[in-house]
């Protein structure tokens, strides 16, 4: 796990963003993912065990493993973490202080935490094809 900081600056104030970096190269095997299993919530693990591929499995782990460490750091177990439901991304119920923002895109999962507002997106760069331009 890589651990960077950014200092965001925008019109409203300046902010720190802690971004967290997993390479999931590692996790992409299933007997190395047990070992896991019990250190992220029953409701990660379901999501998962949902998933078809090993890829896919391995990256869902790795953002699991960095919402961990990174909740960790404000005194929050994740396996015990009262999230809103209504939001397509973590939120944590009463804690207003805490925005977190999750992406991945093999091999690499990344996750940022924030006290404002933030957004994080990672994204494998392919080879361009001009002759798709052609059709």
């Amino acid at each position: 796990m890589t651990e960077v900081t950014a200092y965001s600056y925008n019109r409203y104030g300046d902010y720190m963003n802690r971004i967290l970096i997993y390479n999931a190269v590692s996790l992409a095997s299933s007997e190395i993912r047990k070992n896991y299993v019990n250190s992220i919530s029953y409701k990660r693990l379901e999501k998962i065990n949902r998933l078809k591929k090993d890829e896919d499995k391995a990256l869902s782990l790795s953002a699991a493993l960095l919402l961990k460490e990174g909740l960790s750091r404000y005194g929050i177990e994740e396996r015990n973490a009262d999230y809103d439901e209504k939001y397509p991304y973590p939120v944590i119920k009463g804690r207003e202080d805490i925005c977190i923002s999750l992406s991945h895109s093999f091999p690499y999962a990344v996750c940022t935490f924030s006290d404002k507002k933030t957004g994080v997106d990672i994204e494998k760069i392919k080879n361009f094809n001009p002759k798709i331009c052609d059709k």
